[in-house]
């Protein structure tokens, strides 16, 4: 089964060299799976989360962990719309769901890293 992983015309330089490469090795192998582009959305959706959360108690360690978890947030935000295209799922809704997903996910990100470095000590 081809992937569907090119660039877009839009991404920006990281995506390009990085994610595009690594979502693709993820998406071949996610689209063999029963799960549905809309299932990998909220997957997404639920890692930026769970980052948003690690950034708050403003450890180290457990930063790094958050940045991880973001990162794999945005890997997996190029994998759904991969696999919408690979399974011909694509749809408004989806389309709706993932905006969604970037509305909820980045400002608890920042949020998340304002409480840590609220509660750092001096």
């Amino acid at each position: 089964m081809a992937t569907n992983t090119k660039t877009k015309w839009d991404d920006e330089l990281f995506a390009r060299i990085f994610t595009r490469k690594v979502s693709g090795f993820f998406s071949s192998i996610i689209s063999r799976t029963p799960l549905s582009a809309n299932q990998v959305t909220v997957i997404d959706i639920l890692m930026g989360i769970i980052a948003a959360i690690l950034f708050v108690p403003g450890v180290y360690y457990v930063s790094i962990l958050a940045a991880i978890a973001l990162q794999l947030w945005y890997i997996f935000d190029c994998v759904d719309g991969e696999v919408a295209r690979i399974k011909g799922q694509t749809s408004l809704a989806g389309m709706y769901l993932d905006y969604i997903g970037h509305d909820l996910v980045q400002p608890m990100v920042f949020i998340g890293i304002g409480f840590g470095l609220f509660l750092q000590d001096e």
